[in-house]
């Protein structure tokens, strides 16, 4: 969550390249904000590599965590817009699972997107 709270942190001309990272990434900003500290203790590195069992078995860490963080909000307005686009991420995620590409493509193309690195995590763990 530490690199999380530096980029919010960074000058305004900065934080519009952020927002232009996420842009077209299939993980929205919304899901980086609420999973940042799981997100960050990943090894992506590893899950972006061809035929990687890792990236299927982060994914449905990633879906099982949305569940449980959307279980856990309340019903007033506050969270009203939030459910909202957790659940519309948590879809978005989940067809995904069928597309021609695969998961480990979808990590490595959100891994170069960000110049190396994660647009949401760590570089990886060596």
């Amino acid at each position: 969550m530490a690199q999380w709270q530096e980029v919010q942190s960074l000058a305004n001309a900065c934080l519009e390249r952020v927002h232009q990272l996420y842009a077209g990434v299939a993980l929205p900003m919304v899901v980086r904000q609420c999973l940042a500290a799981w997100i960050e203790d990943q090894n992506w590195r590893q899950a972006a590599e061809p035929l990687s069992s890792h990236a299927r078995m982060l994914f449905h860490s990633l879906l099982a965590l949305l569940d449980n963080h959307l279980g856990s909000l309340g019903v007033g307005d506050e969270d009203f817009m939030l459910k909202h686009n957790l659940r519309k991420a948590r879809r978005d995620l989940q067809s995904l699972r069928s597309a021609r590409r695969g998961l480990p493509t979808w990590w490595t193309t959100c891994c170069r997107r960000s110049g190396g690195s994660c647009a949401w995590g760590r570089r990886g763990r060596r």
